[in-house]
């Protein structure tokens, strides 16, 4: 008995470092999950009406050559994509001067595929049956119900996260007339974001968000005022991802990267998300874009330091619209119009000490405090605003701002539709 127990612990100790071997073999070949969430460039594949398709051409052969090379042509928007702050605000961040830091974040991916599957109507047909027809057409988009939704069960959004919106899209990529989605009359309809998400995402300081169509903003767009709202607070836009319905809701890292083009308004990108990859990040979330706030079609603002005049950064570049319209002694508001279009408008608002109690009915406000400090009341509800803080103040809510600075506050106020009837803003986003 005892010759045999002798055998056993020998054979053991013999097969113990195969065994921790392969054991460790089978540990390291796991290693952490990755997700290609880019699509493949080809001369097949959709771009935005106006871009530039993708095209590949033998500059060398291995016939001739002995060596295989290719001459490409493609806009910076092609394929799986980034677009720069600079592509839509005048000298903010190009694609080649984004820090390594912002192109690497903690995932988020918040689904409305369930909201981009259509309604469904009655008819009747010729012989009196009834039955169901899919709309071609649904015009939906990422909204703060969508957001608050995802946070009552993961809690608040990280700073410096990565958002991925999951439209459920990309299953349409292969056939770029249904990616595209246009009606009769040309005008596209797919999913993105509304500008109230939007903004609520930038007041989560998020470092960018990433949608898998052809652009952030849905495409019955005509403003694309979501990429305006991320261009100005330096938050980069990922557009034309796939794979997001295989990632998890939480709990990974995303890590773009895009071509570095100097003064690039955007570049070709190859998206890779990580789970058990131990990433760790500096600078969390995003700082302001050099030149914030201007008009979409301004020329560039003047740039300086905080402080360089007397004033903040934002109130530089907002100079260009005072001189015509400064704040009088008598006056206790003053407002000055800088951009409309028949969905939204802009405007430059100077408050003394404090505006009246007032609401809006039809449409949503988006208040960006560029000079002063003051209190927003909404109701009951009070928040301090200091510059670069951005408020959102839905339709129907009595609002006032008082100004607790000695110089007037100076204040940029977007007004925009509802993005949606059913949409609600979460109390905390709009308490103190």
């Amino acid at each position: 008995m005892k010759r045999v127990v002798a055998v056993l612990v020998v054979l053991l100790w013999l097969a113990f470092p195969f065994c921790s071997h392969a054991q460790e073999k089978a540990q390291g070949q796991q290693g952490p999950k990755v997700w290609d969430l880019s699509h493949e460039l080809s001369e097949e594949i959709p771009v935005f009406p106006g871009g530039i398709p993708f095209q590949k051409r033998a500059a060398a052969t291995m016939e001739r050559d002995g060596y295989l090379a290719h001459r490409l042509q493609l806009g910076e928007h092609t394929g799986t994509h980034v677009d720069a702050p600079i592509h839509f605000e005048p000298g903010a961040l190009s694609v080649g001067e984004l820090p390594v830091e912002r192109l690497i974040g903690p995932g988020v991916r918040i689904s409305i595929a369930t909201k981009t599957a259509g309604e469904s109507i009655l008819l009747r047909s010729p012989d009196g049956k009834r039955r169901k027809k899919l709309l071609q057409y649904p015009d939906v988009a990422l909204d703060t119900q969508d957001i608050a939704q995802w946070e009552a069960v993961h809690g608040p959004i990280p700073k410096g996260a990565v958002v991925l919106v999951d439209s459920g899209w990309a299953s349409r990529w292969s056939n770029p007339a249904r990616y595209r989605n246009s009606d009769k009359d040309g005008k596209m309809h797919f999913p993105g974001s509304s500008s109230a998400a939007a903004v609520f995402l930038t007041e989560r300081g998020v470092k960018a968000v990433g949608v898998d169509t052809l652009s952030v903003d849905p495409g019955v767009s005509e403003d694309f005022l979501a990429h305006r709202i991320f261009a100005e607070r330096g938050i980069v836009a990922i557009e034309n991802l796939t794979n997001l319905d295989q990632l998890p809701e939480e709990g990974f890292d995303v890590v773009i990267a895009p071509l570095k083009i100097r003064g690039g308004s955007g570049a070709p990108a190859r998206v890779f998300a990580f789970q058990g990859a131990g990433l760790s990040y500096q600078g969390a979330g995003p700082t302001v874009a050099k030149a914030r706030l201007g008009s979409p079609r301004a020329a560039p603002a003047p740039r300086g330091p905080a402080g360089e005049s007397g004033q903040g950064e934002g109130d530089v570049s907002l100079k260009r619209w005072l001189p015509s319209n400064p704040i009088q002694e008598n006056e206790e508001i003053s407002i000055k119009e800088i951009h409309r279009t028949p969905e939204w408008s802009a405007h430059v608002v100077q408050i003394r000490t404090r505006e009246k109690s007032h609401l809006h009915k039809d449409h949503d406000v988006i208040v960006i405090l560029e000079r002063g400090r003051g209190t927003l009341s909404m109701g009951t509800q009070r928040r301090v605003l200091t510059p670069g803080t951005i408020a959102f103040i839905p339709r129907g809510v009595v609002h006032q701002f008082v100004n607790e600075s000695e110089e007037p506050a100076l204040a940029f106020v977007i007004s925009v539709p509802p993005s949606d009837s059913k949409d609600t803003v979460p109390a905390e986003f709009t308490s103190p």
